[in-house]
C-alpha cells in the first residue's frame, strides 16, 4: 500500500453531474483519508443543464431511471418520495427539481464526516500541468492547478468533467455577423431568451433537443411570435413511445462493419413493420436494443467509418436516440399547427444584420437556388454542444493542448483516450492519473453523454482512483 506524507489529493474538475457523480462514488468507496477537491465556476452541484433551466424545460429520460447512483437507478424517485412527492413512474420532471436532487446530493458529501473528505472550490482552472516530485510542497508526483485567481493546487490524481461547450458558429460569408448583438451563441445563456419582444420573429439554428429547448424557454418568457428554426435536415427529435412488447435481439460485435450494422438495422425495421412503413415506435424500439451495443460497435469502427457514419448516419440514429417527453412533442406540434413554430431544412448561406433586423440567405435541401428570409430580431444558435476543441473558449483545454499534455480526437470529438477515460498526450501515451468522463469521450465511446451512461463511467472511474490512489 503507498504511504503519503498527506491524503491522496484528487481533483475533479467540473461539478455538474458527471463531477458529482464522480465525487461521491469516491466518497462511497473510501476506506482510508482522502481529500476530493471539486472546481466549479458556475453551477456548482447542478451542472450546466439543470442549473438555469425553465420548469418547462423536461428530463429526457424517465424519472425511475435518473438516480445519481450506478446500483440504485430509481434513487431520484425514493428521494422525490422522501420529499413528499410521488411522481408516476415512467414520468418525465423538471430539470429543475433533478437540480434541486444533484444540489442536495452534494451538499451532503459536502457535510460527510467519513474518510473522504469533499471539498469545493468556487472558480475556474485554467492550467493544469504534471508536477514532478519535491520534498517540500508534493513529496509524490502528481498534477498542478491553477485558477484564474491564481491559486495553486497539487493533486495526485485529476478528472475532467468539462460537460459541453456552447455551439461552433456555423461557417457564414460574413463572419463578422457573430460580433454583432442580436446574435446569441451560448443558448444555455439566460440572455439569450430574455427581453425579447413579445412578437418578433426569430430565428434558431438547429433543430434538434438544444434547439427544443430554446423553444420552451422563449415561449415561458413570454415570446408568441414566429420561430423559425434552420438545420440540414430540418427535423425535430422523435416523441418517445410507450416499450415495445416486440423482442429485438442484434446478432453485432466490435469489429463489424459500418455496412453490416446497418443491414441489421434496416432487417430489423423491416422484421417489425413488414407491410408498412416504420413508425417513430419501430425506431425508437431498435434504438433502445442498440444503445447498449453502440459503444463497442463504435469502437471497432476503423476511423474512416466513423467519419462515414458521422456524414450519413448520424442524424438519423440522432433521432433515435435523442427523443422528446410525449407531452414536450405534443406542445410542438400545437405551436407548428398554429404556425408559431416553423422548420426549414437547408444549409446557412450568410447572415447579416440592420437596423431592421437579421437577413437570412440559406439554400434549401436539395435545391441549388439560394433563398433569403428577413426581419428576425435575433438569432440564437442551438446547434447543439461544440466536440472539437480547437474551437471552444477554455483556457485549461487551450492550455494542455499547447502543452501536448492531451490530444484532440481526428475527428473533432473531444479527446483522445482510452475506453476507461484515461487520457493521452500528443505523443498518444497514456497520462498516468489524468482521465476525463463525459461528453469529452464522445469520439472514444459515443454513447457517453446521457445519466445511465455517465454515472456507469463515474463508478468504474472511482474505483479505478481508489485502486490507484492506495494500491502499491
Amino acid at each position: 500500500m503507498r504511504h503519503y506524507q498527506q491524503p491522496p489529493q484528487v481533483a475533479i474538475v467540473g461539478a455538474g453531474f458527471a463531477g458529482i457523480a464522480t465525487a461521491l462514488h469516491l466518497q462511497s468507496l473510501a476506506v482510508a483519508p482522502l481529500h476530493v477537491h471539486l472546481f466549479e465556476p458556475f453551477f456548482a452541484g447542478r451542472g450546466l443543464a439543470y442549473g438555469a433551466s425553465e420548469p418547462s424545460a423536461l428530463l429526457n429520460v424517465a424519472v425511475e431511471r435518473m438516480g445519481l447512483w450506478s446500483e440504485q437507478p430509481e434513487h431520484f424517485l425514493h428521494w422525490l418520495h422522501e420529499q413528499g412527492e410521488n411522481p408516476a413512474m415512467g414520468s418525465f420532471l423538471p430539470r429543475q427539481r433533478y437540480g434541486d436532487y444533484l444540489h442536495q446530493q452534494l451538499a451532503e458529501g459536502l457535510a460527510n464526516a467519513g474518510p473522504a473528505k469533499l471539498v469545493l472550490h468556487r472558480g475556474e482552472v485554467v492550467s493544469l500541468t504534471g508536477s514532478d516530485a519535491s520534498p517540500t510542497v508534493a513529496p509524490e508526483r502528481g498534477f498542478k492547478l491553477q485558477m484564474a485567481d491564481g491559486q495553486p493546487f497539487f493533486a495526485h490524481q485529476c478528472v475532467l468533467a468539462l460537460g459541453n461547450f456552447p455551439p461552433a458558429p456555423l461557417a457564414i460569408a460574413s463572419p463578422d455577423f457573430y460580433h454583432n448583438l442580436r446574435y446569441f451563441n451560448n443558448p444555455w445563456d439566460p440572455a439569450a431568451v430574455e427581453g425579447v419582444e413579445p412578437n418578433a420573429p426569430l430565428l434558431i439554428l438547429g433543430t434538434g433537443l438544444t434547439a427544443v429547448d430554446c423553444v420552451l424557454a422563449l415561449r415561458a418568457h413570454g415570446h408568441r411570435g414566429r420561430l423559425v428554426l434552420l438545420s440540414s435536415h430540418g427535423c425535430l427529435p422523435l416523441a418517445m413511445s410507450p416499450a415495445s412488447e416486440q423482442s429485438i435481439t442484434f446478432d453485432l460485435r466490435a469489429g463489424d462493419d459500418l455496412q453490416g450494422i446497418l443491414q441489421q438495422v434496416r432487417w430489423q425495421l423491416r422484421a417489425l413493420s413488414p407491410d408498412s412503413p416504420p413508425t417513430p415506435a419501430h425506431f425508437q424500439a431498435v434504438a433502445v436494443a442498440l444503445r447498449p451495443l453502440f459503444s463497442e460497435l463504435w469502437q471497432g469502427l476503423s476511423l474512416s467509418q466513423q467519419r462515414q457514419f458521422l456524414r450519413h448516419g448520424m442524424h438519423t440514429w440522432g433521432q433515435m436516440r435523442h427523443r422528446l417527453p410525449p407531452a414536450v412533442a405534443e406542445h410542438l406540434q400545437t405551436l407548428r399547427l398554429a404556425g408559431h413554430l416553423q422548420l426549414l431544412a437547408g444549409r446557412v448561406l450568410d447572415l447579416n444584420a440592420s437596423a431592421e433586423g437579421v437577413r437570412l440567405a440559406y439554400r434549401r435541401r436539395g435545391e441549388n437556388t439560394p433563398h433569403v428570409m428577413t426581419g428576425f430580431q435575433r438569432v440564437i444558435n442551438a446547434t447543439g454542444p461544440c466536440l472539437d476543441y480547437d474551437r471552444v473558449q477554455s483556457p485549461l483545454l487551450q492550455h494542455m493542448i499547447n502543452q501536448g499534455m492531451i490530444a484532440k480526437h481526428p475527428l473533432g470529438l473531444g479527446l483522445q483516450a482510452f475506453k476507461s477515460g484515461q487520457l493521452v498526450d500528443a505523443s498518444q501515451h497514456p497520462v498516468p492519473g489524468l482521465f476525463a468522463l463525459g461528453s469529452a469521450l464522445r469520439g472514444v465511446l459515443w454513447e457517453c453523454t446521457a445519466v445511465p451512461e455517465i454515472r456507469e463511467q463515474s463508478a468504474q472511474l472511482a474505483q479505478r482512483l481508489i485502486r490507484e490512489c492506495f494500491d502499491a
